[in-house]
């Protein structure tokens, strides 16, 4: 059966810098398809991984998710298997936000609602105000943590009426969401790293440094 075909599904991702990958578990915890980079591992240690493959039950192509180069605004395209462009997302303008618009090719406008940093929100389509899907995260066990068994995972739940088009969309911008996570997580740690250099090569540290120096001569 169809990752599509299912009303539930598990997300879970394992946090690997060689293959950043999520498993899609179905309601009893079997595997039903699986989320990967598609990139080498070079690009992705410099670049941050931008292109993701979801394969179906079967192992066929079902969507791929592509962070496009943007100077604006952070965009992502969700494509069906045959490469037809399915949906566009869009990061809303605001410092760290992760707030993002979900546009079908069909006109059809989804928003989402709710604590998105944290995974837990719905996913409302403007057009006819239906909920077409529910977010909520499964936080890491003690003894998963402990035994280094380090991933995130959160459920997607749709209702029956959602279409297949749509479920593909709003599997594709949770695959996005977490590239914006990455992608803050990169710049954070840059931004550390800056700060830290200029504070080593600031006029006080350096007279601070010269007298330490010359009290052990």
């Amino acid at each position: 059966m169809s990752i599509l075909n299912h009303d539930l599904l598990i997300l879970q991702q394992f946090r690997s810098d060689s293959s950043p990958r999520f498993d899609i578990l179905d309601a009893q915890g079997q595997g039903v398809g699986v989320v990967s980079g598609t990139e080498s591992g070079v690009r992705r240690i410099f670049l941050g991984a931008r292109e993701f493959d979801v394969l179906d039950t079967d192992g066929s192509l079902l969507t791929h998710v592509s962070d496009v180069r943007d100077l604006w605004r952070d965009t992502y395209k969700v494509m069906r298997g045959d490469g037809s462009v399915l949906a566009t997302i869009v990061r809303k303008m605001g410092f760290f936000s992760r707030k993002f618009s979900i546009t079908l090719t069909s006109g059809e406008e989804l928003t989402v609602k709710g604590d998105v940093i944290d995974r837990e929100f719905t996913v409302v389509n403007e057009n006819s105000g239906e909920t077409v899907a529910q977010v909520s995260r499964e936080r890491t066990g003690v003894i998963e943590a402990f035994f280094g068994r380090n991933h995130d995972r959160y459920a997607l739940h749709y209702p029956d009426s959602t279409s297949p088009d749509l479920r593909l969309a709003i599997l594709g911008s949770m695959i996005a969401l977490d590239l914006m996570r990455a992608k803050d997580a990169r710049k954070n740690t840059q931004s550390a790293a800056n700060n830290t250099r200029e504070a080593l090569g600031s006029p006080a540290h350096r007279s601070t440094f010269s007298k330490r120096a010359a009290a052990i001569r």
